[in-house]
């Protein structure tokens, strides 16, 4: 969005020439990077006295963060005069009470000032005409969100995501995030506005329809499910692309590339979706995931969107809510990460201080209560790194994995640094032991392609 600015020229009263408002709403670099929204206001009060009201808003934000008020006078004013201001201290319209004024080198037209900035803190706000931004729809390439008040009393850990290191100690380099930009005004945090209850989630390892869980990936076709060459869960039709490892852990991540396949949704509500899944507990029943997520039907867009799920007992919850408390002021689940494909990010799961915590492209995004769980579930037996497409448009599935190459590619999607984490070392321990395989290989495939490092995806017909 490029920016807009606006210059009425406003008649005033006894001394008063006139009022110039310049009101830049946005400004946007590149990559999805932003500036503050900035205004200014300029009050002549004399023919050579004149005030400047200037303050921003932090972008995407919907009410005002600071306030400066500056009184300039004409350089030529007498001795003593020169560079006379007053400001009016850094506050917020939510906040109670009078401002402060605080003046510099006193004098009588610093007290005019004083009085008609006072006045102007009031009017500046409904002239400008700023609402309250907690609440309020947001809209930005990041998607439509919300600015809100965090909930849950954990702190996030005092520490970066765990290091990736391998088993003969070789550290690997992370990139930082590619966004760092807060999208809310401090003490806020962002939110989607709308998850749909109805979105389904699979898992490798979830029980096909009339199956119970782990009995394999051989599908069984229920009543009013499509033509399936996968496996059935939930009326749809399933097709993973999964490394797996199991191993007692604190966590697990990886380092996988942000992509955005082609997605059919002509035959009902389905998805295309990379992931990490983190599983404990009876029947590895107990799980938290993280990833992104391609879904017309479920966002509205072919875009990829960022998600975390969670499932109790190899009972299903939803996405992106359901218990979930959100930390980063930058990432949130929903969101829209158009500006990331084609990039690797580090993501993943640690249980900390009693909370399943995530991290999304080497930042804090949130956790999931260990409360969520009745049952024990403060370790990890297995941990899955795995694409999947769900899909009712029977055979072919007709939607792409990961970028719609197979993993003989170069190109293809790719999963790397697949890890597990040793909390008390603050390590993800990468390895190269885990297991392969794919539902149906003649539609998507996976390979490995170096120590702990594959590639995975394909066309879907």
């Amino acid at each position: 969005m490029t920016a807009r600015e606006f210059s009425p020229i406003f008649q005033c009263g006894w001394k008063t020439r006139s009022i110039q408002r310049n009101h830049t709403l946005w400004k946007r670099g590149e990559r999805g990077s932003g500036e503050p929204r900035a205004w200014s206001l300029r009050l002549q009060l004399l023919p050579r006295c004149f005030l400047t009201v200037t303050g921003q808003r932090w972008r995407g934000a919907a009410s005002p963060v600071l306030f400066f008020f500056i009184a300039d006078v004409n350089p030529r004013a007498p001795s003593g005069h020169e560079g006379s201001a007053l400001a009016l201290a850094p506050w917020r319209s939510c906040c109670s009470g009078r401002p402060h004024l605080n003046t510099r080198e006193g004098g009588s037209m610093v007290r005019i000032f004083g009085r008609v900035a006072a006045l102007l803190s009031i009017s500046v706000l409904l002239l400008l005409g700023y609402p309250s931004s907690a609440g309020e729809i947001l809209s930005g390439p990041f998607g439509d969100y919300q600015c809100v008040q965090p909930r849950g009393e954990a702190s996030r850990p005092p520490f970066d995501p765990p290091r990736i290191i391998s088993p003969e100690g070789i550290p690997v380099q992370v990139d930082p995030p590619v966004l760092q930009d807060p999208l809310c005004p401090p003490g806020l945090v962002p939110a989607p506005t709308w998850i749909d209850p109805s979105a389904t989630k699979g898992n490798p390892l979830a029980p096909p329809d009339g199956l119970g869980a782990g009995d394999g990936n051989q599908g069984t076709d229920s009543p009013g499910s499509p033509e399936c060459a996968g496996i059935s869960h939930f009326g749809a039709c399933y097709y993973y692309a999964n490394a797996s490892y199991r191993r007692n852990a604190d966590g697990g991540g990886m380092t996988f590339t942000i992509e955005r396949p082609f997605y059919d949704g002509s035959g009902g509500t389905g998805h295309s979706l990379a992931e990490i899944a983190v599983q404990g507990g009876p029947g590895d029943g107990n799980i938290v995931e993280v990833g992104w997520n391609v879904s017309t039907n479920q966002y509205g867009n072919a875009n990829p969107h960022l998600f975390v799920f969670h499932w109790i007992g190899w009972t299903p919850t939803c996405y992106d809510a359901c218990g979930w408390v959100q930390q980063s002021p930058t990432y949130f689940p929903g969101m829209d990460l158009s500006a990331l494909i084609g990039r690797k990010s580090y993501s993943g799961w640690v249980f900390w201080n009693r909370n399943w915590w995530a991290w999304f492209d080497n930042q804090w995004l949130g956790y999931f209560p260990g409360s969520e769980w009745t049952q024990e579930y403060r370790q990890n037996g297995l941990t899955q790194w795995f694409g999947e497409v769900a899909t009712h448009n029977g055979i072919p599935p007709n939607t792409e994995m990961g970028n719609g190459r197979f993993p003989s590619d170069p190109a293809a999607a790719k999963m790397e640094t697949l890890c597990d984490v040793n909390a008390s070392d603050w390590v993800c321990w990468y390895r190269d032991l885990q297991t392969i395989g794919a539902t149906n290989p003649s539609y998507y495939d996976i390979l490995r392609t170096a120590f702990g490092a594959t590639r995975y995806g394909g066309p879907g017909r």
